[in-house]
């Protein structure tokens, strides 16, 4: 494993542990969120019984719901948070001086958790998933933007990439990710940025993202959703209306180009490359549009769903140095993604796409 080495605070390095929360930040937040997620799961697993019987009749009366499907992936959702946080409290008392085989556990743990949560899913809602251009994704070192619609496709790099081919990802994550307390005491041991949204914090962020960027090796890659947020219709509108109040006639060009993406956010994700100088990896998808928080798996819409995932590489070469340039092959880059959505996932060619495992 090609863990990073202390990086300096400066600007043109990055230093990964930059605007990390304090210790007493951090146990006030795991004082509330640890003995919760223990209260939730536990009291669910009391009362799941009753809760599947009441699912079931009323997912039998009424055909818009189900609900007893929900309840039963909320148990495994749960029941796999405290397995983490006592398979992590574990691996501290068998490493408790970190090191390499510290790190390298904690990578398979994360990479469990995604996997085990996403096939608990697929299981459960009988996805078809289908993937084509996974070769295309090992090995490293690389940089991996990934398109974001859903809570679903933030566990898709972890399972097909981590799981799937023993790339270690160093994750870009919102700060607030923080609460779900495997994401909490496992993302902090990796090499991973949680970074605050917002103005006024643009370079202690930047600082972060540049610090994942340095030390990779063969096994490891930078992982960010590099439109910021989840889309959805109603936020493009609302972009295309603030950069046309704003003038920005630029950003509104490259965002209304795009139909089922967002623009990226070039800040971040243009330090990234340039900090990184590596191959980049993009990876598109769709299926998962429609499931923005877990109370949308009630919905029987969520049945039975193709999700289509594609992969390709861009050669470090291939990419400008030039800063404009650089913004236009991302531009050129991303319309293909949005482009993958609009044709439902199917291949450049033509070709139907194998399904995993089948």
């Amino acid at each position: 494993m090609n863990a990073p080495r202390p990086s300096s605070s400066s600007p043109d390095t990055g230093d990964l542990s930059a605007g990390r929360p304090t210790l007493a930040q951090t146990w006030a937040r795991r004082a509330v969120t640890f003995p919760l997620y223990l209260v939730l799961w536990a009291g669910l697993a009391a009362l799941l019984p009753g809760l599947l019987a009441l699912g079931l009749l009323v997912d039998g009366l009424s055909r818009r719901t189900v609900l007893a499907r929900f309840f039963l992936f909320v148990f495994v959702y749960l029941s796999l948070e405290v397995l983490g946080m006592a398979r992590a409290a574990l691996l501290f008392v068998r490493h408790p001086l970190g090191g390499e085989r510290f790190l390298a556990k904690n990578f398979a743990l994360q990479s469990w958790w995604a996997g085990s949560l996403l096939g608990a899913a697929s299981a459960l809602y009988r996805f078809r998933l289908y993937v084509t251009g996974q070769a295309e994704a090992t090995p490293g070192p690389y940089v991996l933007l990934c398109r974001h619609v859903s809570v679903g496709d933030t566990l898709l790099p972890s399972a097909y990439v981590s799981r799937a081919l023993g790339i270690q990802l160093r994750y870009v994550l919102k700060r607030e990710l923080l609460w779900d307390p495997c994401l909490d005491i496992v993302g902090q041991r990796l090499p991973n940025a949680f970074v605050r949204r917002g103005k006024g914090r643009a370079e202690a962020e930047l600082q972060k993202l540049r610090g994942l960027c340095h030390d990779l090796g063969p096994t490891d890659g930078v992982l960010s959703f590099p439109e910021g947020t989840r889309f959805s219709p109603a936020k493009r509108q609302r972009l295309l209306h603030r950069l046309a109040d704003k003038g920005d006639e630029a950003g509104l060009a490259r965002a209304t180009a795009l139909t089922h993406t967002l623009p990226p956010r070039l800040l971040g994700t243009l330090a990234l490359l340039e900090t990184a100088k590596t191959d980049v990896v993009f990876c598109a998808h769709t299926g998962f549009e429609g499931l923005t928080r877990i109370g949308d798996l009630i919905r029987p819409s969520m049945m039975g769903r193709a999700i289509r995932i594609h992969f390709w590489r861009v050669a470090a070469q291939a990419v400008p140095s030039d800063e404009d340039a650089r913004t236009a092959w991302l531009m050129e880059q991303w319309q293909r993604v949005d482009q993958f959505v609009a044709d439902a996932g199917l291949l450049d060619d033509g070709e139907t796409m194998p399904a995993l495992g089948a």
